[in-house]
C-alpha cells in the first residue's frame, strides 16, 4: 500500500520507525496491516490480488487414484498395469486380485474413487465429486528432478522464477501475515528471493493431536520462555500492546507524517485484541471439526465397496505378488487389520492435517493472510501387528494392494477436508477470490514385478480448484505406449503438448503452473519463459488455453 501523494510504503515506514527486523517480522506485519485496516489516507496499490492456498502432499503419493486422470475419454488408449489398481476383486470373502477401474461422471472417465462419498460434518456423507465442479486439473507435469527435496522445491520455487509461488498472492497483500507456511521447515517459501516476510507454523503433534497451534501462530507475539504447550494470554496481550506503544512513539518522534496515522492506533489496540481473541476462541470447534472428518474416513467402520469390504490378506503364497510388501504386516493377516487403533489411546489419525485446514480455515476466514501454505502428512500411528508405524509415501517396497488401501484411506479423509475448507469460503463468498492448489512432489511409477513403485518426476498432476472455474478442466497428455519393461502400463508418465504460443509439442513444466496461478491470481508471473495455460472468456470465469483435445 502507498500514498497517493508521497509514495511512502507501509513497509518502508515500518523499516524507519522500527528498524528492518521489526519490519520484515509477522509482529511488524500484524500491526501495521491493523493500522491499515482503519487508515483513510493509505490504499492498496493497483488491483487487491486474489487468495492463494497451496496444498502439498509430501513424499510423493499415487496420484492415479485421485487427481490424475489417466485417461478421461474412456478405455481407448489405457494400457492397464498390474502395479496400478484402485479396486479389487476376487470371490469370496476376501480379495485376491487389482484392477485399475474408472467411472463416467459427467462428460469425463474418472478413477473410481470418484463415485464414493465422503464425510461431513455432524455426521453423514456427502459425494466426493461434488469437487469436480470446479476443478482444473493438470497432468504430465515434469520437475526435471528425480529427488524429493528438488521437486518439491521447483513446485514453490520454479527454474528461473524470480519468486516463489506462494509469494504472487503475497507482495500485493494487505493482510496482518504476508505469507503463512504450515509445516514447512527449510523450504524456499519466504527466501530472499520472495521479498516477503514469513510467518512459519510448524504444527507438532502426538497421538492425540493434543499439541497447542494456538501458541505456535502467535509465538512472535509471546516471551522467548514461553513453553511450547502453554498459551500465555495475558503475556500475549501485553506484548502487542508494549510494541503497539512502542511503535507509536517511535512514529511520533521520527516520523513527519506521524500525525497522518494517529487516529487508527486506538483502532488498531481494538484489533488486535480482537483477532487474538477470535483465534483462540475458535480453533477448538476448528480442529475438532476437521479431525472427526479424518477420524472418520480412517475408522474401521467407514467402508468403500470394491477396497475394503472383504478381507485383503498379504503374505500369503497363494496370492498374487502385488498384494505383498509394503509396512511388513503379518504374514497371512487382513491388511484392513491397520485402522484398527493399537491402544484405546493411539489410533490411526491426520491429526496434523485436520490442523493445517482448521488453521487455513481460520487465517483465511478472519482476513489474516492471503497466501497459505500446507504440507499434508501421510497417516500416523497405523496398526502393524500391534505397533503403531507411519505408512509414508516413499513406496518403493509397498505392494499394488497395500499401496491402494492406505491410499483410498487417505484421500477419503483428505478429499473430506477439502471439500467442507471450499463449502466454507462459499458460505463467506470468497470462494470466487480463492485459488486452491493441490499439489506434490511427483507421481508414482509401478515396478514391473510389482514390488512397489519409484519416483515418477515426469509426471507430476496439480489440481486448482476456485470459484473462478465452472466445470470440470483436464489439461495434459499422459497415454503412453505401455512397453517399458520397467514401468509397464498407463500411469501418468507425460508426453508432449501444443503449449500456447509454440509451433511443436512440448512437454508441461512445473514452470506452467506458476503462469497459470499468475492468470488466475490476477498478479503478475513470477517466470518469463513459460505461459499460462488458461485464460479468462468474456464472462471473466477461467478457461484452457489448450487446442481442444489436448487432454487426450
Amino acid at each position: 500500500m502507498t500514498d497517493q501523494n508521497e509514495g511512502w510504503t507501509r513497509r518502508n515506514w515500518l523499516a524507519l520507525v522500527g528498524g528492518a527486523t521489526l519490519a520484515a517480522s509477522p509482529l511488524g506485519m500484524l500491526l501495521s496491516s491493523l493500522a491499515d485496516r482503519k487508515s483513510g489516507v493509505a490504499q492498496a496499490q493497483g488491483t487487491t490480488a486474489k487468495r492463494l492456498v497451496s496444498i502439498y502432499t509430501a513424499g510423493g503419493p499415487p496420484r492415479w487414484m485421485f487427481d490424475l486422470f489417466l485417461n478421461p475419454r474412456g478405455e481407448a488408449g489405457l494400457v492397464r498395469s498390474p502395479g496400478v489398481i484402485n479396486t479389487f476383486t476376487g470371490s469370496g470373502d476376501s480379495y485376491t486380485e487389482g484392477n485399475y477401474t474408472l467411472s463416467r461422471i459427467g462428460e469425463f472417465y474418472v478413477p473410481y474413487l470418484w463415485t464414493r462419498e465422503v464425510p461431513k460434518p455432524g455426521g453423514g456423507t456427502r459425494p466426493l465429486a461434488g469437487l469436480l465442479s470446479s476443478l482444473l486439473n493438470i497432468r504430465g507435469l515434469t520437475t526435471g528432478n528425480p529427488a524429493h527435496p528438488a521437486s518439491e522445491e521447483y513446485f514453490q520455487l520454479p527454474v528461473t522464477a524470480r519468486y516463489s509461488i506462494a509469494a504472487m498472492a503475497a507482495l500485493p497483500s494487505k493482510r496482518p501475515f504476508a505469507a503463512v507456511a504450515i509445516d514447512y521447515p527449510g523450504l524456499p517459501l519466504g527466501s530472499a528471493a520472495d521479498k516477503i516476510p514469513l510467518t512459519s507454523l510448524g504444527l507438532p503433534l502426538g497421538p492425540q493431536g493434543n499439541a497447542n497451534h494456538i501458541e505456535s501462530l502467535l509465538r512472535p507475539f509471546l516471551p522467548a520462555s514461553a513453553s511450547d504447550s502453554t498459551f500465555n494470554e495475558p503475556a500475549a496481550r501485553q506484548t502487542v500492546q508494549n510494541a503497539l506503544a512502542a511503535l507509536h512513539a517511535a512514529s511520533k518522534s521520527n516520523f513527519a507524517k506521524h500525525e497522518i496515522l494517529e487516529t487508527s492506533w486506538t483502532q488498531a489496540k481494538q484489533m488486535a485484541d480482537r483477532d487474538l481473541t477470535a483465534l483462540m476462541a475458535r480453533w477448538p470447534g476448528l480442529f475438532s471439526k476437521y479431525k472427526a472428518l479424518v477420524d472418520t474416513a480412517l475408522s474401521p467402520h467407514f467402508v468403500t465397496p470394491l477396497i475394503d469390504d472383504k478381507a485383503i490378506i498379504v503374505g500369503s503364497a497363494t496370492l498374487p505378488a502385488h498384494f505383498d510388501g509394503g509396512l511388513n504386516l503379518p504374514a497371512g493377516s487382513d491388511a484392513r487389520a491397520m485402522f484398527h487403533p493399537v491402544s484405546p489411546t493411539v489410533k490411526p489419525n491426520l491429526d496434523q492435517a485436520a490442523a493445517a485446514f482448521a488453521m487455513m480455515e481460520f487465517l483465511i476466514a478472519e482476513d489474516l493472510s492471503d497466501s497459505v501454505s500446507a504440507r499434508i502428512a501421510p497417516i500416523q500411528s497405523l496398526n502393524v501387528g500391534g505397533v503403531a508405524a507411519s505408512h509414508g509415501f516413499d513406496e518403493h517396497n509397498c505392494s499394488a494392494g497395500v499401496s491402494a488401501l492406505i491410499n483410498t484411506r487417505f484421500t477419503l479423509a483428505v478429499g473430506a477436508c477439502l471439500l467442507e475448507f471450499i463449502e466454507v469460503l462459499k458460505s463467506l463468498g470468497k470462494y470466487q477470490d480463492t485459488v486452491i492448489q493441490l499439489a506434490g512432489e511427483f507421481n508414482r511409477n509401478p515396478r514391473a514385478d510389482m514390488s512397489g513403485s519409484d519416483h515418477a518426476f515426469q509426471g507430476a498432476s496439480v489440481s486448482l480448484f476456485s470459484g473462478q472455474i465452472e466445470k470440470t478442466y483436464i489439461i495434459g497428455n499422459v497415454l503412453r505406449s505401455g512397453t517399458d519393461p520397467i514401468y509397464p502400463g498407463t500411469w501418468g508418465d507425460g508426453a508432449p503438448v501444443l503449449l500456447p504460443g509454440q509451433t511443436a509439442p512440448a512437454a508441461l513444466n512445473v514452470g506452467c503452473i506458476a503462469a497459470t496461478l499468475a492468470t488466475m491470481l490476477g498478479v503478475p508471473s513470477p517466470v518469463s519463459a513459460f505461459e499460462s495455460l488458461v485464460m479468462r472468456n468474456a464472462a471473466g470465469k477461467i478457461i484452457p488455453r489448450l487446442p481442444t483435445g489436448s487432454f487426450v
